[in-house]
């Protein structure tokens, strides 16, 4: 079981922000190695809608015409809850730093050995850098209100927090199929389209129309809907097949990750939807 709490930035105090969700449901890595924290990653399902306001925001995976970009040489943020000296203590307040990005060259010139594609590295100055506590933070570039996630906090030098070391991260990019595979995101700034085809052949499927504001085309007609988190498919898929024909009043929609189902009053399963990438 796994709490999850957003929109805060102490740990001591309880901000009217703050929004707790405990879940049961995530997804490893299948090749995920705790000995050498190879494929270190994982998505966790929240099961329920977030809302997005001044505290809560998204952050953006990179576009597939990024998949290739090593974002060698720019300045990215990482933050966490780790301790904040190697013998120190647990910070009570959310901290940050910025590093810089490293080719995968340069950081084996630190470690002397080889650093394998799926780990991007970052060195910070005056000794700053990731430490213990901070494994799973978002290592992010751009600016508040359009930051992209490039790496997820993965381990550090064995020399210490501040010996001036780069730090490892889970290289985001490697993992975008996986990632979209497990998780059934879809990715708004490149406009990938996200569809469901139903038992009669229909499709509706999930265009960008607007800054966030997906519309639905069913048989060529469209319908605007309405997803507080149109990253997450759960919330589309039921808003798209809640506006096809096949769902009439008294029908519900239920969804789980393998698709969405229209259930009858009665009880009846009379639809099913399977999520696929178009």
């Amino acid at each position: 079981m796994w709490e999850v709490r957003l929109g805060l930035t102490s740990l001591s105090i309880i901000e009217p922000s703050c929004v707790t969700i405990v879940t049961r449901s995530a997804t490893v890595q299948s090749e995920y190695n705790p000995n050498n924290l190879c494929n270190d990653i994982a998505v966790v399902f929240l099961g329920t809608n977030v809302p997005i306001n001044n505290y809560i925001g998204l952050v953006n995976l990179p576009s597939r015409s990024q998949a290739s970009n090593s974002f060698e040489g720019q300045t990215a943020t990482v933050s966490g809850w780790g301790l904040n000296t190697d013998n120190g203590v647990i910070p009570d307040t959310l901290q940050y730093t910025t590093l810089n990005v490293m080719s995968n060259t340069q950081c084996s010139q630190y470690f002397g050995g080889p650093i394998l594609d799926f780990t991007l590295c970052g060195v910070g100055s005056s000794g700053q850098s990731t430490c213990n506590g901070d494994s799973g933070g978002a290592l992010v570039v751009g600016s508040q209100g359009s930051y992209t996630q490039i790496g997820i906090v993965s381990w550090g030098s064995g020399k210490g927090c501040a010996s001036g070391d780069p730090a490892g991260f889970t290289r985001v990019t490697y993992f975008l199929d996986w990632i979209s595979n497990k998780s059934l995101l879809y990715d708004i700034k490149d406009k990938t389209h996200m569809g469901i085809s139903t038992v009669d052949g229909n499709k509706l499927q999930c265009h960008l129309a607007g800054k966030l504001d997906p519309y639905v085309s069913v048989n060529g007609e469209s319908d605007m809907v309405t997803a507080h988190n149109v990253h997450y498919v759960k919330n589309v898929a039921t808003n798209l097949l809640s506006v096809g024909e096949i769902v009439k009043k008294g029908n519900t929609v239920t969804f789980d990750m393998q698709g969405a189902r229209v259930i009858s009053e009665s009880g009846e399963v009379i639809a099913t939807a399977n999520i696929r990438a178009l």
